[in-house]
């Protein structure tokens, strides 16, 4: 009873409160901004429904325009990336168990392709049943085959290392940690707080689902965790709402409202801000960090550089503005003077000065590297100092980006120094080449500064990209 009353007073605080999440934020068609939004509005209030015309722009902390429109997330054509982690212990033996693969069975069949998906079950230990690079069909045959295991839940430990992998700079930047448990952990090294700060830090909501059991006291801190990450919780009693809480989890994520303002303020300038939305009616609003684009006119404000660009458009058609039409009559004769040659010049003998020896030339030695794929990436760059590092990165593919903004394969959005494509790393003939997007603090590769053109690659090279340091390897281990 004490524990249900516990249940019922941070659902009702929760509920009260309501809830206003941003993020993550587009920028690719900059200054419009595309905005995911989860809103709950506080009980008691008049407005439930979200609305684009309700929603007001946050520019730096400035208030800006009005929302102009909202669609769903599925319509934007982006990815997002999820980990599940389901409790394996002894306490889902038989009927849960069963639920939760048929539950997880409809969670992969309805999402898409491109979207990426891990499993986890956690017991005594972490145990990945599925990875990012695991084909579709596999994934389900995988999930088809668990079961339970252990006597314990290290349930802290295992949402740790999961937030850990969602770091990782090649996913989708719409990022989601999903928990299956009954809430109680047994000997994790890391607490619940801990858990919270980390997925907080990283702005990764968990979404948990508590299966009730033989009792619901531990459903606390599953709630306590959604609701610290601005994700949701959901408490379940039977097989039947457990598995359909499992499967409609992918559904309600594509279902997410997203929403476009245009930037007043803002300008392409490359550099990290604060980017959020009010939400009117319920007095609520959020932010999150985002790096906007590089454009040659970043200097000026957004209206200005329309103005700025009427004078070289106008300049470049004055000549068709003020061509005529050429007639048949010849141009009257010129009178131009005769003007005599020159004399020959006097050429006076030079002795030349002595021949000087040539530069030693720089040769390059091409490591060669198998040829790039999800399955067998050509190489590694293990990050070694700052930002990226204790990081693992795959060259995974033949045309490898790295830079700010979250269409880079290596996403280094947290380093205000690193340009938004910054760097690109290519596979050609067996050898890879690393190239300088015409960054602004420039990539250096063993402590040199890439000039125009490429860089061969080898084993042991060092490459720095804004803070951050990375050792080339052949092998991942």
């Amino acid at each position: 009873m004490r524990y249900s009353l516990i249940l019922l007073a941070v659902a009702a605080l929760a509920q009260d409160r309501g809830t206003f999440r941003v993020g993550p934020v587009y920028t690719k068609n900059f200054p419009d901004f595309e905005m995911v939004v989860e809103a709950a509005p506080p009980a008691g209030t008049a407005s439930t429904a979200l609305r684009a015309a309700d929603l007001t722009l946050l520019e730096d902390d400035t208030q800006g325009g009005k929302a102009t429109s909202m669609r769903r997330f599925e319509e934007t054509g982006e990815g997002v990336a999820v980990i599940i982690n389901i409790d394996a212990s002894g306490s889902m033996r038989g009927r849960p168990m069963q639920a939760i693969r048929e539950g997880l069975a409809g969670f992969v069949g309805r999402a898409r392709d491109f979207d990426k998906i891990a499993v986890a079950t956690v017991a005594n230990d972490t145990r990945w049943e599925a990875t990012w690079a695991t084909p579709r069909a596999e994934l389900k045959r995988r999930l088809e085959a668990i079961d339970v295991r252990g006597t314990k839940t290290l349930l802290w430990d295992a949402l740790d290392e999961s937030l850990t992998l969602l770091e990782h700079p090649g996913l989708p930047a719409r990022r989601r940690l999903v928990v299956i448990s009954d809430g109680h952990d047994e000997g994790s090294q890391l607490s619940l707080s801990a858990v919270i700060e980390h997925a907080a830090r990283l702005r990764i909501p968990v979404d948990t689902i508590g299966i009730t059991g033989a009792g619901a006291e531990y459903l606390q801190f599953l709630e306590s965790l959604s609701r610290a990450t601005q994700g949701t919780f959901r408490a379940v009693s039977t097989t039947e709402a457990l598995q359909e809480s499992i499967a409609g989890g992918i559904q309600k994520l594509l279902a997410t409202p997203v929403i476009t303002v245009s930037a007043d303020r803002l300008r392409a300038d490359g550099l990290t801000h604060n980017v959020g939305l009010r939400w009117e009616p319920n007095g609520l609003a959020d932010q999150d960090r985002v790096v906007l684009p590089k454009s040659s006119l970043s200097f000026l404000p957004n209206w200005l550089r329309w103005w700025f660009a009427l004078p070289i458009v106008g300049l470049a058609l004055l000549p068709l503005v003020f061509r005529r039409r050429r007639t048949g009559a010849l141009p009257p004769p010129m009178n131009i003077p005769y003007v005599p040659p020159p004399a020959a010049p006097v050429v006076v003998p030079v002795t030349p000065p002595p021949p000087m020896a040539p530069a030693p030339k720089r040769t390059q030695f091409a490591a060669s590297f198998p040829a790039p794929s999800p399955e067998r990436p050509a190489a590694y760059l293990r990050g070694v100092e700052g930002p990226g590092a204790s990081w693992l990165v795959a060259i995974d593919r033949a045309e490898f980006w790295i830079g700010a903004v979250a269409n880079n394969h290596c996403q280094l959005g947290m380093d205000e120094t690193v340009s938004g494509n910054h760097a690109s790393v290519q596979f050609e003939g067996g050898s890879l080449r690393i190239f300088d997007n015409d960054s602004t603090n420039k990539t250096w590769v063993n402590g040199e500064a890439l000039a125009r053109g490429a860089r061969l690659l080898n084993p042991g090279d060092r490459v720095r990209i804004g803070r951050s340091t990375f050792v080339l390897e052949l092998s991942g281990k």
